[in-house]
């Protein structure tokens, strides 16, 4: 593991909330054994002890103060110094031999549960084992997902979305049976089209209703996300769907991208993709049909 930890989610600077009694209870004995005399207010601590606590189920976090990831504010950056002094080893856990790096102590018996104040945009139920999300904002990564709607959630990944973009900038054919790809020693324009695709499937898939939300990871060249189990394996072919009028605008070739799906006890599976466009216009007879390699 390289010193910047990434494959650990960082905690977020969204104030959070305890969503039931106990978790008041909690949390206020958490405050109380931190210095009152303290520059900052009770909330920003209070929100930062359920920030934390909404991590329980990770095996670890990242706790920065300052990163480009995070934004905390002056009352926050108090209440992360109060937490580090006062509460280590009964809320939080350092990971040995890795600075900054974090879990949720397991001394803490009591179940907790913890929501960001946030607006909700979901139109359904996103819960973790000690969290409700009420925004994909709030999400730090795919495993702090267990439930959508009370079903088993899984993830989904769309691996090569940059490449695949940079071949269809580049002209270049892609197999009829879209795998995996060989990567590319340039995929720039990729990049900036995997950006503007992030936005439009944000936007697209929280108007839908569809059970599944994009992780807010800022990757240029994956996409990341969580659906409801039962409807994972259909879930690339719904995502071409809702975003042909984005392919039109650009004037791109429809294409269905390459998937893979990793259920709660960590088994793959992977969809097999396809260049849509690509293939109406050989079954038309516009173009040669290229052999498939796969």
């Amino acid at each position: 593991m390289n010193k910047d930890y990434p494959s650990y989610p960082f905690l977020k600077d969204i104030p959070y909330l305890p969503a039931d009694v106990t978790t008041t209870e909690v949390v206020k004995d958490f405050v109380a054994t931190c210095d009152g005399r303290a520059a900052c207010n009770k909330e920003d601590l209070q929100g930062i002890i359920c920030a934390i606590l909404g991590m329980r189920d990770l095996k670890a976090f990242k706790l920065l103060k300052s990163h480009d990831k995070v934004n905390f504010t002056k009352g926050q950056k108090v209440a992360i110094d109060q937490v580090l002094r006062h509460l280590m080893g009964d809320l939080l856990v350092g990971i040995t031999g890795e600075k900054n790096l974090y879990r949720v102590s397991d001394k803490i018996k009591k179940p907790t549960k913890v929501r960001p104040d946030l607006p909700n945009e979901f139109k359904f139920r996103v819960t973790g084992e000690y969290v409700n999300y009420p925004s994909a904002k709030a999400v730090p990564c795919p495993e702090a997902v267990s439930l959508i709607s009370g079903n088993r959630a899984c993830t989904v990944t769309l691996p090569d979305v940059a490449t695949t973009f940079q071949y269809i900038l580049n002209g270049q054919d892609l197999p009829p049976r879209l795998g995996k790809l060989e990567p590319l020693d340039d995929i720039a324009g990729g990049k900036d089209f995997t950006k503007e695709f992030r936005q439009v499937v944000h936007k697209e898939l929280t108007r839908s209703g569809y059970m599944g939300l994009l992780i807010d990871d800022d990757s240029d060249t994956a996409l990341t996300f969580v659906v409801c189990s039962q409807w994972a394996k259909d879930f690339p072919t719904f995502l071409e769907q809702i975003t042909r009028p984005w392919f039109r605008h650009w004037k791109l070739d429809l294409v269905k991208f390459y998937a893979e799906i990793e259920d709660h006890f960590g088994s793959v599976a992977t969809v097999t993709g396809q260049p849509t466009m690509q293939l109406l216009r050989q079954s038309a007879g516009l173009v040669d049909r290229p052999k498939d390699t796969l």
